[in-house]
This record gives structure tokens, sequence and C-alpha cells, in this order.
């Protein structure tokens, strides 16, 4: 399998099935039909694959253990990782290492509002980060984040281009995603930079999953990694996070 840095992704050998041509092996790197993709996991002992989009939607294709094939499909269920993923296919959990975690922000209305995010026929702010650009509308940041609503009403009012220079496209694609649609993927690769991006924004639901995410994770193996958070951010505030340390 090939990840690219765009969401991309190609696949070749034993069970990555070929949609177009209805084989089961690919002896040359195919593309998949799945946008935005952000991970995707295989293991050498199982014949199928998994990938997550920018979305939070799981994909599996392949084949299983009794020889059925599995088409390229989106899994229903909305599982929370790669793990919670397998059961819902295989009937029985696969780890592959340090897995993703997931949280997903509910919504008071249940409506996403994914429509404003990337619309090149409606938006009037560009967000260039490392080159790549993200299309919203100013009227919809400025209702879903405090932090927006101050920038564009103040000497960002007739801005019409953003660069973002602090944090990586994933991390900020991922936030503006969360303030569209709810859902963001926090994992021990981005928590670094979205802590810091929910500090320096005021964003208090991202900073309560980042917390959430820490306290579930925090262990022996993980303090090292997880403190220096914790006590830039003043994050042992939490009880819980707090009677973990």
């Amino acid at each position: 399998l090939f990840l690219l840095e765009d969401g991309q992704i190609f696949g070749c050998g034993y069970g990555q099935h070929l949609i177009d041509d209805n084989r089961q092996n690919a002896f040359v790197p195919t593309r998949l039909p799945i946008k935005n993709v952000q991970s995707v996991v295989c293991r050498n002992e199982d014949s199928f694959s998994l990938a997550l989009d920018q979305s939070s939607n799981y994909y599996v294709w392949g084949y299983l253990q009794n020889e059925k094939v599995i088409p390229l499909k989106k899994i229903e269920g909305q599982p929370e990782s790669f793990v919670a993923a397998s059961v819902m296919i295989n009937k029985s959990p696969i780890t592959y290492g340090l897995t993703s975690t997931i949280h997903v922000l509910e919504s008071n209305d249940g409506i996403s509002f994914s429509k404003y995010l990337n619309n090149p026929d409606n938006y009037d702010v560009e967000f260039v980060i490392q080159d790549k650009r993200v299309l919203a509308s100013k009227c919809y940041l400025k209702m879903a984040s405090e932090y927006y609503s101050r920038m564009f009403s103040g000497d960002w009012l007739e801005n019409s281009k953003v660069v973002i220079k602090d944090y990586s496209y994933h991390v900020y694609y991922s936030y503006l995603v969360m303030l569209h649609t709810g859902h963001i993927r926090i994992d021990q690769s981005n928590i670094a930079q979205l802590v810091d991006l929910a500090n320096c924004y005021g964003e208090q639901r991202l900073m309560k999953l980042c917390r959430t995410f820490i306290r579930n994770n925090l262990n022996e193996q993980t303090i090292s990694i997880y403190y220096p958070l914790i006590y830039r951010y003043q994050l042992d505030k939490d009880d819980e996070v707090h009677d973990k340390l």
C-alpha cells in the first residue's frame, strides 16, 4: 500500500481488489477510489486492509480468512479506531501497533456543514498551509469559532487569504474539518500541535478532547511523551490527569 501526502492511496499485490476490472490481485500500484486518506493499516497475517479518511470514515477491502472477497467499501457504525473497525469485519479485534484514537464532537443539531469547506462555488477566504490551499466561508467560521469571529471582524475583515505557518497542513485541516463536521482524529503524532492550537485559539472544545486523549493514553510508557504537554499547558488541572501523574 502507498499513501501519498495529498491523501491518495495506491495498492498492489495479493488482496488488493480492483474496482475497475474485478480482479483480486494487482501487479502494479493502482489508485483506490478513496479521497483524503489519513492512515492505512494492514498485516502480513491478514489479507484485508483498512483505511481512514479525513472525515473519520473507515474503509475495508481484501480477503477474509474464509477466502470471502471484500470489495472496497465504507464501514458503517462509526468505529473509533482501527481495532474497533477490525472487530466489525473480522469478529475479533486485531491490533496494529500504535493505533489512532478518534474523538467525536457531537453537534447540538447533528448537522454537518462540510459543504462550506473546500467548496469552490462558495468561499471568501483561502487558507494557505505548506503550499496547500483550503477554501472556507468567513460567515460560517465566525459562527463556529470565537477566534475566527474576532479575526474576520477586525483587521482581517477584507482579507481573503490567511497564511498558516505554525501548524502542519494535516493538523490545521483536521481542525477545520472539526469545525465543519464535529469529527477530529487525535493521535500521538498530532496531539502536541493540536494542544498548542487549542491553547492559542482559545478552543475549549478541542482542548477538552486533547485532555481526554492524554488522560486515556497516559501510562508508564507514555508519561515521558505527554508530561511536557501537561506541564506546559497546565493540563494537570484535570483531576483525572492529575491522579495519573
